[in-house]
């Protein structure tokens, strides 16, 4: 395991014993798809189930806010982000919550398709 990520999961482990909880965006942005592999960020994601440590979409008292334009490259990997947690929920029957997912990853690109 790497060093960084050694150090962010130490970080994540306080923040989520503390409240119980953990955001998939906050596991997103601690470890980028692009910087680890489907599998350790499986592995990682199965340890906190082992701790007791819940995966959520949102954080408690959540409130949506309208959502700021971003341009195709942000898009687009934001986009592989959500993918990579897709995979990651499926394999842990977050079935809902994947298609959650699929569809602001959808709805995000759609602007782009129509170049």
């Amino acid at each position: 395991m790497q060093d960084g990520l050694a150090g962010e999961l130490k970080k994540l482990i306080a923040l989520a014993q503390a409240r119980g909880y953990i955001t998939y965006e906050e596991l997103n942005q601690a470890m980028p798809s692009t910087d680890y592999t489907s599998e350790q960020i499986e592995d990682i994601t199965a340890m906190f189930q082992e701790k007791g440590i819940a995966l959520v979409e949102f954080p408690e008292g959540y409130e949506p806010r309208e959502a700021e334009p971003v341009d195709r490259e942000t898009a687009c990997q934001r986009s592989v982000s959500r993918i990579e947690t897709a995979l990651a929920a499926l394999r842990h029957g977050r079935i809902r919550f994947a298609c959650q997912l699929l569809e602001a990853t959808s709805a995000e690109l759609r602007p782009f398709t129509e170049d």
